[in-house]
């Protein structure tokens, strides 16, 4: 990353889907921020159109995270690979609202223009992808999940961690390289507690806690698989010392593990010159970690909302430097105050992708991430 790069957005809307396309252009490699989502009520239409775009580029994919219903008989997998072919990159579906049958769905790409990517497999699928420049070495973790789906969910959640660790290593790195996870489990809000012992079991046994604890996104969601747990994780191995890698406070919150989860609020990387900025799931939750405006979907979208931009003024950023975002309802109807809440502070052009799905407590109704890039 260098002080030439510029950053663009570009937005479209189709018959099928909304898409926005942010770029990263840097004189050795060009980066695309893909966001689709549904137009239609088709939540399929999706893939077609990022595709193509991603096409017109000349750009490789580097990872997919998808949040669409699974649908009866695999449609869903069906439809993609109806659109892309083989996906010679990691996948990572996530059911959005399969209970409920909620309309809502969107895909992410993440490509690159002018990098060597090269695909890793583990029994016959794609669950990983690094490219390097002359700044750092990347891998892009996806479609992390245990392979005997019979084993209790705790136990499968440790195969899901292992799966990090093998995949990694064939990478050439080691999860000390790892700068953040995303965190699927179905009926997440059943096991939670087990876990989070899990993760931090594992955490400390690979003496994170004594270094950078990833930025991560812990939600509630299926999987086309039947598996308990669904992963993804970005890891990075800096070249030079001019590119870093550091944790991000949550001025408006205290840190994760302050109330036993094992995450960072947020994590930043990059050179001087262009820095990306990963934030966490966040939701409504108070200094002292307890969640707030409870039953009240308008107030904690606003609380969050709070939450994320003091973390991007924190970092000299504003919504304007968002790459990627997700917004999870608890429940679709919410929608409604999500878009008034965006008409109201002027957000609309944020590229979320929104989904239903159930967040890490019973109370609380909404959570967010986002990306966010920085040229200066």
């Amino acid at each position: 990353m260098d002080q030439l790069a510029s950053y663009t957005t570009q937005s479209t809307r189709s018959g099928e889907s909304v898409m926005d396309i942010h770029t990263l252009v840097r004189p050795e490699l060009t980066e695309l921020f893909v966001t689709a989502s549904s137009q239609n009520g088709n939540p399929y239409g999706i893939f077609a159109d990022a595709l193509q775009a991603i096409k017109e580029n000349d750009a490789t994919v580097v990872s997919q995270h998808v949040f669409a219903p699974i649908g009866a008989d695999g449609a869903g997998t069906k439809a993609l690979t109806d659109a892309a072919g083989r996906c010679d990159w990691p996948v990572t579906w996530i059911d959005s609202g399969h209970k409920k049958g909620s309309h809502l769905a969107g895909t992410q790409f993440y490509a690159v223009i002018g990098g060597d990517v090269e695909s890793i497999e583990d029994g016959g699928r794609v669950v990983a992808s690094t490219f390097e420049d002359s700044d750092a070495r990347y891998c892009y973790l996806g479609d992390m999940r245990a392979s005997d789906t019979s084993e209790t969910r705790p136990d499968q959640a440790k195969r899901t961690f292992d799966l990090m660790e093998k995949s990694l290593d064939k990478a050439g790195m080691d999860f000390s390289n790892v700068i953040r996870t995303w965190i699927y489990l179905e009926d997440l809000l059943d096991w939670y507690g087990p876990f989070n012992e899990v993760r931090t079991s594992f955490f400390s046994d690979r003496g994170v806690f004594d270094r950078l604890v990833p930025a991560s996104t812990g939600i509630s969601g299926a999987n086309p698989y039947g598996a308990a747990m669904m992963s993804s994780a970005l890891a990075v191995a800096p070249k030079h010392e001019q590119f870093t890698v550091e944790a991000v406070a949550s001025p408006l919150q205290c840190p994760a593990p302050a109330y036993g989860s094992s995450f960072s609020r947020g994590v930043e990387f990059g050179t001087p010159g262009c820095r990306r900025l990963s934030v966490s799931g966040t939701a409504s939750i108070a200094p002292g970690g307890e969640t707030v405006h409870l039953d009240d979907i308008a107030a904690q979208i606003e609380l969050t909302f709070d939450v994320v931009q003091a973390i991007l003024v924190s970092r000299g950023m504003d919504w304007g430097n968002t790459a990627k975002a997700m917004a999870y309802l608890k429940d679709a109807s919410y929608i409604t105050a999500f878009d008034d809440y965006c008409r109201a502070k002027d957000v609309e052009n944020i590229p979320f992708v929104i989904t239903e799905n159930h967040v890490c407590r019973h109370d609380l109704l909404f959570e967010m991430e986002l990306d966010a890039v920085a040229v200066d």
